[in-house]
């Protein structure tokens, strides 16, 4: 495990994963910079956030090409240096993560809004609800809402709305319950993708330049091309109220109003929790490899090079022998009562006999053998 070579195997595997990971990381940063939906609803930081993303994806790349050379030459100065990079990386991933991840956690309680946006509140009044109406918070998901209700026209952004009221709600704000706000949108929310003006019904409706704008009689919104409602029938003509929903779209604008019936304010909240909930966390957890990176970057930072362990030797001057790459020093082969043989155990009777006859027969071939030798010479 660590040896020089089973660390750089898994260096190898480990920079496998991490040119993945910064390529993911690279990708997320433009999603992050792109996303006007995030801007408007949580802050425009979210495109610093992409643009640090960006950054760290590509330093992770670099960082990896550095320390492949660098483990594969054994180069200490550029371990360091790659453990300087991915301390930087780690930092400030983690940062970004946890950072993003704290814009999942509600102002409010889950049960309160769903409660506020009612058409008659059951657990909480209205002066109750004020703060969750009037924050920060609420005002860029209407903002997220309104920005495609002004595109409403295209088939897409038809979609998103109605994906999000379904069959629970209708409208951002609770039916029947507009409550003007003149103050002015979050200065940290994107107002630049929402047209400054919408023209509801032949009205100048200015969407951006005050959070939340009433129709003609209390409690109604302005009224728009899809949503009409009179507010006192009994009047020649008939007084219209504006509309009952608050940007509300679909089939569900021909539903008759009950207790039941609310606002989608907390639904979107969820939908945009939801876009960024994952990705937060998984750039806080994903840290952990640029952690094993330098773990390793460590290891192999102490570890003595090759040459100062063993030189090269040359053998009978013909070759170099590498002895990192020689599997087996030597083979050990077992002998017969070879402990017995070298005198460092008695010796049993029968190895005496056989050693005795291994001698006498030793004995006749000599003297055979120089007999031989002795004719020859005789002969010559």
């Amino acid at each position: 495990m660590c040896r020089i070579s089973s660390i750089q195997m898994l260096v190898q595997v480990m920079l496998y994963a991490k040119g993945i990971i910064g390529i993911i990381i690279f990708f997320i940063g433009i999603m992050f910079v792109h996303d006007i939906n995030l801007r408007e609803a949580f802050t425009v930081r979210f495109q610093e956030f992409g643009g640090g993303l960006i950054f760290l994806g590509l330093l992770s790349w670099i960082t990896v090409i550095c320390q492949r050379w660098a483990t594969d030459r054994h180069n200490r100065f550029m371990l360091m240096w790659c453990f300087c990079m991915d301390s930087i990386v780690l930092g400030a991933q983690y940062h970004l993560g946890r950072t993003v991840t704290s814009y999942t956690i509600p102002d409010f309680p889950s049960e309160m809004q769903l409660d506020c946006l009612k058409t008659n509140p059951s657990m909480f009044t209205i002066d109750e609800c004020l703060p969750y109406f009037k924050s920060d918070r609420v005002a860029g998901m209407r903002l997220y809402w309104a920005y495609y209700y002004a595109d409403r026209l295209t088939k897409s952004s038809f979609q998103m709305i109605t994906a999000i009221e379904g069959d629970l709600c209708c409208g951002f704000f609770a039916p029947l319950g507009c409550i003007p706000d003149p103050a002015p949108f979050p200065a940290d929310r994107d107002i630049s993708g929402i047209p400054l003006i919408l023209e509801v019904s032949g009205i100048p409706y200015p969407i951006t330049q005050q959070r939340t704008l009433c129709g003609p009689v209390q409690s109604y919104f302005p009224e728009t091309d899809e949503c009409l409602n009179y507010s006192d029938l009994s009047t020649v003509p008939p007084t219209v109220g504006g509309c009952s929903y608050d940007m509300g779209l679909g089939y569900c604008l021909e539903k008759e109003l009950n207790d039941k019936s609310m606002g989608c304010a907390s639904f979107v909240e969820d939908t945009m929790v939801a876009n960024i909930e994952t990705t937060g966390f998984m750039l806080a957890f994903l840290t952990l490899l640029n952690l094993l990176a330098m773990l390793l970057e460590c290891c192999m930072w102490w570890k003595r090079k090759e040459t100062d362990v063993l030189l090269s030797i040359k053998t009978r001057g013909l070759r170099d022998v590498d002895y990192f790459k020689v599997p087996d020093q030597f083979e050990v082969k077992p002998q017969y009562e070879i402990l017995a043989k070298k005198k460092f155990l008695p010796m049993p009777k029968h190895l005496k006999l056989e050693l005795a006859r291994l001698a006498e027969e030793e004995a006749k071939l000599s003297a055979a053998r120089e007999a031989e030798e002795k004719a020859f010479q005789d002969e010559l």
